[in-house]
């Protein structure tokens, strides 16, 4: 099983996402679910998902394209953009 994880660097973002969408007609969320959510879900990217398929990539979506930020397949984590893997450990909370 594969997962790829397209991720945003920090809850912040994802807060300004969440307007964007909302002013081209799509749905909100409320600003506590995603203070919540965030940490939660970078938290199980890493400490648990990761682990639990056999390959797993995550790539930081706050730009034109996507970076490539790890990939892991078992248990064996490449690093491929220390920048945002700093950021996401950063943001990781259980």
């Amino acid at each position: 099983m594969e997962l790829i994880y397209l991720a945003l660097p920090s809850v912040e973002m994802s807060k300004l996402r969440v307007v964007e969408r909302v002013a081209h007609g799509g749905h909100n969320i409320p600003v506590s679910d995603i203070e919540r959510r965030f940490p939660r879900s970078i938290h199980n990217l890493l400490f648990l998902f990761g682990e639990a398929v056999d390959r797993c990539l995550c790539f930081v979506n706050d730009g034109e394209d996507p970076v490539l930020v790890f990939e892991q397949i078992d248990e064996k984590r490449d690093i491929l953009h220390l920048d945002y893997y700093h950021e996401l450990l950063n943001e990781a909370k259980p």
